[in-house]
């Protein structure tokens, strides 16, 4: 049987948020980053100290205590990046265009000092996605080979 879960969410004051990181980053070494499929228009990035698959480990020791993570990505083959701030170490990118390549970075940033960005990594939107299959028609005639 598969596990199942139950998660709980409850609103607390903006002022009473803390993170509470277990490990350190190293902002002059590159994060390693894993980026898979979500639907043909987003992806979810996610990265660290290790290479890891998305959700694997403890997201909590690659966290930043007095930081965040920047995030930036492009079409391949245009030069305007768009970016996005992030406080832990994975995220979902969406509206992206279907079956397009896309390139990748990761940098973390602490207090005033930026970390270096992670080597680009190129994921084609839809490239992990299952192949559509074509609707059943119940009025076709059963053909046999």
């Amino acid at each position: 049987a598969e596990p199942k879960y139950l998660v709980a969410v409850q609103p607390v004051p903006a002022n009473d948020v803390k993170k509470q990181c277990t490990g350190k980053v190293n902002l002059e070494k590159p994060l390693h980053l894993v980026i898979g499929s979500v639907t043909p228009t987003s992806v979810l990035l996610s990265w660290g100290t290790l290479l890891r698959t998305p959700y694997e480990g403890n997201i909590m020791n690659d966290c930043l205590e007095d930081g965040q993570y920047t995030v930036r990505y492009k079409e391949r083959d245009r030069n305007d990046w768009n970016y996005q701030a992030c406080p832990t170490s994975d995220t979902v990118i969406e509206n992206l265009k279907p079956n397009t390549p896309y390139e990748f970075g990761v940098r973390p940033e602490k207090e005033k000092e930026t970390g270096v960005w992670s080597k680009p990594v190129i994921h084609n939107t839809n490239t992990d996605a299952k192949p559509l299959k074509k609707p059943f028609n119940p009025r076709a005639p059963n053909r046999k080979p």
